[in-house]
């Protein structure tokens, strides 16, 4: 039996995995490098990280469904909650 083993690209990492999948998701993760220092979430994009702090780090999520308790930061997020579980 033949195993193939997936390195990961970032200098500073020594993880290996055994299926593409989990590959996947690491690197992901490991793409990731702009982070909140007052909560910990991370972004791969500085704008993202930006808007985060600018708009929704540490403050009340102001878009809610009426038919239920989902809530969140963006509108369009809310728009897309209707449509897929309230088929609006």
């Amino acid at each position: 039996m033949v195993h193939k083993y997936f390195y990961c690209i970032h200098d500073f990492c020594v993880s290996i995995g055994q299926d593409y999948t989990t590959y996947g998701q690491h690197t992901l993760v490991m793409q990731k490098k702009y982070a909140c220092l007052r909560c910990g979430k991370s972004y791969r994009h500085q704008s993202n990280l930006s808007r985060h702090k600018n708009k929704e780090c540490g403050k009340e999520k102001k878009f809610v469904c009426q038919l239920c308790s989902y809530r969140s930061f963006q509108k369009i997020h809310l728009m897309g909650h209707m449509y897929r579980k309230h088929l609006f």
